[in-house]
């Protein structure tokens, strides 16, 4: 496997994690008193934010054309 590969392999990964974080904090928004609740919508918005921005980084990685070595 060369490196692109493995890069987008641990991108998909660590986009996978994101997404579970995500379904747990909204269990837990869902249950919750509505300080707490708040508090959960934030961090989602957050980790959204950051769920984006690695989004577009692997679409820009996986658009890249393989390099032979």
């Amino acid at each position: 496997m060369n490196k692109r590969n493995e890069y987008v392999d641990k991108m998909k990964s660590q986009l996978d994690e994101m997404n579970a974080q995500l379904d747990v904090l909204a269990k837990k928004s869902k249950n919750a008193k509505s300080d707490m609740h708040s508090k959960y919508k934030q961090e989602m918005a957050n980790l959204r934010e950051r769920l984006g921005r690695r989004q577009s980084g692997f679409r820009r990685v996986e658009g890249f054309p393989t390099m032979s070595s």
